[in-house]
């Protein structure tokens, strides 16, 4: 992977890099600064924004942890096919809590909805959930008719 963020399309945990979570969360940090900036000190609104700060502050930390155990990791022989997938499941989840984060914000200048999006755990996982769907899309459909 690339420092640079991946284009839109899908995409999975498996795709996303540091530089993903870092434009993402400094748009987001931009976004409570104003906030901050126009809630006066002390009231409701002014510690809402600091504790939303500081939680994505901990996502971020979360999912660059993650990113980097999963860049350093080497598959060896022995791994099975759970090696390294809680590793993906975590940067899936962080990266969701972002996005579902910035999403409150979704006409705010500079929100990238094309990229900023949930992801799957990778394209397997996703294969399978779209396999899933459609099954039970269809069993739907059946029922109705």
């Amino acid at each position: 992977m690339t420092d640079t963020t991946a284009p839109a399309g899908e995409r999975y945990a498996t795709d996303l890099t540091h530089a993903d979570v870092a434009e993402l969360s400094g748009w987001l940090k931009a976004v409570l600064g104003v906030e901050l900036r126009d809630a006066p000190d002390g009231t409701p609104a002014n510690r809402l924004a600091f504790a939303l700060h500081a939680l994505v502050d901990d996502v971020v930390d979360a999912a660059n942890s993650h990113i980097k155990m999963r860049d350093a990791r080497t598959p060896t022989p022995d791994d099975d096919e759970f090696t390294g997938l809680e590793n993906l499941h975590a940067i899936r989840r962080a990266w969701g809590q972002l996005v579902s984060t910035a999403q409150q914000w979704d006409e705010h200048p500079g929100y990238d909805g094309a990229r900023w999006r949930r992801v799957e755990t990778n394209p397997v996982l996703s294969a399978l959930h779209r396999e899933r769907n459609d099954k039970i899309a269809d069993k739907i459909i059946a029922a109705q008719g």
